[in-house]
């Protein structure tokens, strides 16, 4: 009986090391798995606070936009004013050639029966000469008018899109005119790089869609922008299903949502 009774004992004892084994590797992956999320919290947060500081960027980058829209509207008016001389010019010159040509018929009318022939053909060629330097000077008021008239209309075009970016950086809205692609994908973060930033017509906080054969497949909100790039979260519930981001997708200015909910992975909704 004592025999049993030893055999028993030593069978719990085993049993209870391995139990003890068993759960003291589980603790250790639990560390672990804190550990490693709080590395990735630590790296989240570093994001946040270099985006905030990118954000406070762009009021000194508004700032100088309206500041070059001022000036642009004050060259318009410069060059519309320029326009209005030079039209002024060439209807005098204009009309300075048709009294020089109705002069010049009534001279020959008066002088058509004249005898004096050579002194009637110095005169006529005296004035010809006459109307061809007048002719030369509108054709160049003309082309003067026309230059200043292209240089009106490319400032008033700049100023328009000037107009249009302050709009948009106002309303929180990436550029009309944006037109990047996906770089990098992240799908353990939920997030994706983009080859294109401020230089590009990115703004902080705006939504992106990605393209893809003429369709949306997903929705973005930019996280965080620099000169030639930008990061971005992929918005939950946007990813088209069966869908999967690529590298290299077309990425355009998207809607901008009344809010935005947290981050989702770029391969599908979070689990």
């Amino acid at each position: 009986m004592s025999k049993v009774f030893g055999i028993l004992t030593i069978a719990i004892l085993v049993l209870s090391g391995y139990i003890a084994f068993k759960n003291k590797a589980a603790y250790d992956q639990e560390i672990t798995k804190v550990a490693e999320q709080k590395a990735s919290l630590a790296k989240k947060q570093a994001m946040l606070v270099e985006s905030t500081a990118k954000v406070a960027g762009l009021g000194n980058e508004r700032t100088e936009a309206e500041a070059e829209g001022e000036n642009l509207v004050e060259v318009e008016a410069t060059l519309g004013k320029e326009n209005e001389a030079l039209k002024a010019q060439a209807e005098t010159k204009t009309a300075k050639l048709a009294a020089d040509k109705a002069k010049l018929d009534e001279i020959r009318e008066k002088t058509s029966k004249l005898g004096n022939i050579k002194e009637l053909a110095s005169k006529l060629a005296e004035t010809n000469q006459e109307l061809e330097a007048l002719s030369q000077e509108i054709t160049g008021a003309e082309a003067a008018l026309a230059d200043h008239t292209g240089r009106s209309m490319r400032a008033t075009d700049s100023v328009e899109f000037s107009r249009k970016a302050l709009e948009d950086y106002g309303t929180g809205q990436s550029l009309v005119t944006l037109n990047t692609r996906i770089r990098t994908i992240y799908p353990d973060w939920g997030f994706v790089t983009l080859t294109g930033g401020n230089n590009a017509g990115v703004v902080g906080n705006s939504t992106l869609d990605i393209v893809r054969g003429g369709q949306t497949i997903a929705k973005l909100l930019v996280t965080a922008v620099e000169r030639n790039t930008s990061a971005a979260s992929v918005i939950p519930g946007t990813l088209a299903p069966d869908t999967t981001i690529r590298v290299g997708d077309k990425v355009v200015r998207g809607e901008k949502a009344s809010s935005q909910p947290a981050a989702t992975t770029p391969n599908g909704p979070a689990s």
